[in-house]
């Protein structure tokens, strides 16, 4: 099962349990001189509420790409930098206009199993760098102009991801894409 439904299923079952709550409170408060019950129900659902979220967070958070390799050193570090509207992709740092033109559209290969760190930045607006694999998303980080972010990142698989942005960018930005060749 994908990240991406293991969060949809818990949404939907933390959701199905608030309904249930707030029905069964609307229930017992018709009743007459159920004000003190009502009150300690709510009191039961908080610190059940609270138990639970501290328990989901404490389950999924290690999980995060944030966390998961960040304690790790990377085997190979890729520079990344957007703009309007392509990704310039290369393993050597992209610091001219010159650079980005010659890296713009080239497709690099990283190794398989091995932690990669790409760093992202961006020359004029706010980008998305995400990572796909057969349309499921594996990563993703935002790129912000005159900032380098990080986004650690471990390839299990190998095989051509693409990379999409995912910050509205302008009139093309449907079309900003790049690939990444996992071998």
């Amino acid at each position: 099962m994908t990240t991406q439904k293991e969060v949809f299923l818990v949404f939907m079952v933390m959701s199905l349990i608030i309904i249930c709550v707030f029905f069964l409170v609307f229930i017992s408060a018709n009743k007459s001189g159920a004000v003190e019950n009502v009150n300690r129900k709510r009191a039961i659902f908080f610190f059940i509420s609270l138990g639970t979220v501290i328990l989901i967070m404490g389950v999924t958070l290690p999980k995060s790409p944030y966390f998961l390799y960040a304690k790790s050193e990377p085997e190979e570090k890729v520079f990344v930098v957007a703009k309007q509207f392509a990704f310039a992709i290369s393993k050597f740092p992209i610091k001219t206009e010159d650079d980005f033109n010659m890296s713009a559209g080239v497709e690099i290969t990283v190794p398989v199993d091995k932690i990669i760190e790409f760093s992202v930045s961006s020359l004029d607006v706010n980008h998305g760098f995400s990572l796909y694999k057969e349309g499921v998303l594996q990563a993703q980080v935002q790129v912000m102009p005159g900032y380098m972010n990080r986004l650690r990142w471990k390839f299990e698989e190998s095989g051509t991801y693409d990379i999409l942005c995912l910050e509205y960018c302008g009139v093309a930005h449907s079309g900003m894409m790049a690939k990444i060749k996992v071998e």
